[in-house]
């Protein structure tokens, strides 16, 4: 039980953080800073290598 309310917190702490800087940077600016630090969709930089190096 103890896990799940945990988890509840975090996150609406996470919705409150988002929607703050939202508000403080303008939703373009919110969607590409984000995204430049991997945050918002897609795969981290570098997952595409191969396990055990190239071919």
């Amino acid at each position: 039980m103890a896990s799940k309310q945990s988890s509840d917190a975090a996150r609406l702490l996470a919705r409150r953080s988002v929607k703050a800087r939202r508000e403080a940077w303008g939703e373009e600016a919110f969607v590409q800073k984000m995204r430049a630090w991997g945050k918002l969709g897609g795969r981290p930089k570098g997952s595409r290598n191969r396990k055990g190096g190239s071919k």
